[in-house]
C-alpha cells in the first residue's frame, strides 16, 4: 500500500506497530506524525545496503529501537490513514529487517 509520498510498505506490518509514532530526543518525545511508509521504506534501502542497523540517538521508549535522528527528522509528515499515530523508529526497522530477509534469502 502506498502513502501520499510515494512510498510503499506491507499493510500488516505497517498495522501491526504498536501506536506511539513518537520517539525521544534529549528526553522530550518528537517524531509524532511521521510517515511510517516513509520510514519503512528508508529501512529497506538501508537494509539493502548494510547487514547491521545504524543506531542513533532518536529512541523508541516502547521498544528501545534507536534511529539516526537525521532519518527520523527527514521523513515527511503524514496524519492520514493506516500508520497514523505508529512508531516511525519501528517502521525503519522493520523495513531493514525485510531486506536483510530478502538479501539472506538470495
Amino acid at each position: 500500500m502506498p502513502c501520499t509520498h510515494g512510498s510503499t510498505a506491507p499493510e500488516p506490518i505497517i498495522a501491526a506497530l504498536h501506536e506511539s509514532q513518537a520517539g525521544q530526543r534529549d528526553g522530550v518525545e518528537i517524531w509524532r506524525h511521521k510517515c511510517c511508509f516513509c520510514a519503512f521504506a528508508r529501512g529497506v534501502e538501508l537494509g539493502r545496503t548494510q547487514s547491521t542497523p545504524l543506531g542513533g540517538n532518536a529512541e523508541c521508549r516502547v521498544t528501545g529501537r534507536r534511529a539516526p535522528i537525521e532519518a527520523m527528522d527527514a521523513l515527511p509528515q503524514s496524519q492520514a490513514g493506516a500508520g497514523r499515530h505508529q512508531c516511525a523508529i519501528c517502521a525503519y526497522h522493520e523495513g531493514f529487517n525485510a531486506a536483510r530477509a530478502q538479501a539472506v534469502g538470495h
